[in-house]
């Protein structure tokens, strides 16, 4: 799945000219990301390309995770 009108090859030069600035993985020794896979109860073991393992571990992204989508109705609906 791609974004219409996004090749292959440009959305591959975009996420290195992203990733270029990112620091490497705390893990990694020879300056490459490491592949990662999640187990998902719905939809099995997902396997994500070192790009995106790079786009996700950067604070901006980390952040999102304490953003709540239904604001104060956390306390409501738990």
């Amino acid at each position: 799945m791609g974004s219409p009108g996004l090749s292959t090859d440009d959305l591959n030069s975009s996420l290195d000219c992203y990733t270029n600035g990112l620091p490497m993985s705390p893990s990694s020794k020879t300056g490459s990301f490491a592949t990662k896979i999640f187990r998902d109860p719905v939809h099995g073991q997902i396997e994500l390309h070192p790009a995106c393992v790079a786009i996700i571990d950067t604070p901006e992204f980390q952040r999102l995770r304490y953003i709540k989508q239904t604001g104060c109705l956390e306390y409501v609906y738990p």
